[in-house]
């Protein structure tokens, strides 16, 4: 997940939180709260992840003055009293705090939508658990916390890294301290995340993200299984000058990660696109910042309309269905746009486009391509709705996702794409009569996008 979540706000959030468990007083309690109400929102998996966390805490300090042995390959416990009582007093002010914090996120989701999932992204734009669950286990927790494999293709940092990950975790098993004991909680919070699956396939027929869940774990996880092993070999080792050579490999370590980190950083396709500004689009997003209300409505090819979205905070009918929300019925909304732009039933083309409140359409010369590539995909339940309304369609099998890896699951849906090859109106037209040109944008006497007014 990465940025300020990773970087910043969940390893404040373990820091108090260590604090709030280790110290008396309530500051650190508060401060843990907030910090866990904060991660929350910078990303949704953090909230599944960081209170699946604190359960675990909490179950074990419930149980923490039980006995449990293994002898002679015999498991025994004897049990005490449960702290249920002063547990709930350490951890109910982070955990309210936290939920509170969250519920700017959550509570629209709760309240307004009733968390009923009808997009789920979760499901057709991850690996298909069902088929390669086991694999993707394997190269996720070997990959984060074990990557030995980093040796053979010369990836030394890889290497330590992962060495030093593992005396981390050995340690924390044999020292048994407090913060070891913080630390094997963490570690058994991340992979309960991530190997929940197993469960919740057969059972409900879903998960909740298992490699994000482990990911928002796993990746601090490892940065103080990382810290914790050097300190463990700093104390063991006595000779000044073997420590300073200690301190030496790890000081080369560390600089070359971020060098070849900052080097791939430069190479990244997306990073190097960033940085190279288009000036084409630059007066697109002007001129729609500067001619229409922020409560417009834009209607266009999926692909376009997020870019859209990006570029000028307006309002779109459609988006790419995996940046769209899990709570809104994206294929209600995608079938209807196939019907706006490429039926025949002018009556209920001015129907959905006063229902949807659709004020402008946005065209740009990759249009077609990008019908191409990704076309309109819905259920197949959707099939007499389109032939209604005069829409063609094809049945395909294919990934929902255009992302998608080889491992992600397919599905049979109806393919919907332009019903003209023009690359200037690929839509129906039957649907001109609605248009009227607001704006178009040249370079060198060649339009390169236009934006229409859409009437009913």
């Amino acid at each position: 997940m990465g940025g300020t979540g990773d970087f910043i706000l969940v390893p404040l959030f373990l820091a108090f939180f260590y604090k709030s468990l280790s110290e008396s007083g309530r500051l650190n309690k508060i401060l843990a709260g907030l910090f866990f109400g904060l991660a929350s929102l910078a990303h949704v998996m953090y909230f599944p992840a960081l209170l699946l966390f604190m359960a675990i805490v909490f179950i074990y300090l419930i149980f923490r003055d039980w006995q449990f042995r293994i002898k002679e390959g015999r498991f025994s416990f004897v049990p005490a009293k449960l702290r249920i009582k002063d547990t709930i007093k350490v951890l109910w002010i982070p955990a309210l705090i936290g939920i509170i914090i969250s519920l700017a996120f959550w509570g629209p989701v709760l309240i307004g939508y009733s968390a009923e999932i009808k997009n789920p992204v979760n499901i057709y734009a991850n690996d298909d658990l069902s088929r390669f669950g086991l694999t993707i286990a394997y190269e996720s927790i070997f990959g984060l916390l074990f990557n030995f494999s980093s040796l053979f293709a010369l990836d030394i940092y890889g290497f330590v890294y992962s060495l030093l990950v593992l005396i981390g975790i050995l340690a924390a098993i044999k020292l048994r301290d407090f913060r070891s004991k913080f630390l094997i909680a963490l570690l058994v919070a991340a992979l309960i995340g991530f190997l929940h699956f197993f469960i919740t396939l057969p059972l409900l027929g879903s998960s909740f993200i298992p490699t994000r869940i482990f990911g928002a774990l796993a990746s601090p996880l490892a940065k103080l299984l990382f810290v914790s092993a050097i300190i463990v070999i700093w104390n063991a080792v006595e000779d000044k000058r073997l420590q300073k050579v200690i301190a030496l490999v790890i000081i080369v370590v560390i600089v070359f990660n971020g060098y070849t980190a900052f080097g791939n950083l430069n190479k990244d396709q997306w990073v190097n696109a960033g940085r190279n500004q288009n000036y084409y689009f630059d007066e697109v997003s002007q001129w729609t910042m500067d001619n229409t209300n922020i409560d417009d409505v834009f209607l266009s090819h999926q692909e376009l309309s997020f870019a859209l979205n990006g570029i000028s905070a307006r309002k779109i009918m459609i988006s790419r269905r995996t940046h769209s929300s899990p709570y809104i019925d994206i294929d209600q909304r995608l079938v209807d746009s196939a019907v706006i732009l490429y039926g025949t039933n002018d009556e209920k083309r001015s129907e959905l486009i006063q229902q949807y409140g659709i004020d402008y359409l946005y065209w740009d010369v990759n249009w077609l391509q990008f019908s191409a590539q990704e076309p309109i995909l819905v259920d197949p339940k959707f099939d007499a709705y389109l032939t209604e309304n005069g829409v063609a369609f094809q049945r395909v099998n294919t990934f929902l996702d255009p992302a998608s890896g080889p491992r992600f699951p397919r599905y049979n849906v109806l393919a919907i794409g332009p019903v003209r090859d023009d690359i200037e109106r690929p839509w129906s037209p039957q649907f001109d009569p609605y248009l009227e040109l607001a704006k178009d944008f040249q370079v060198q006497n060649q339009t390169f996008a236009r934006i229409f007014r859409v009437h009913y």
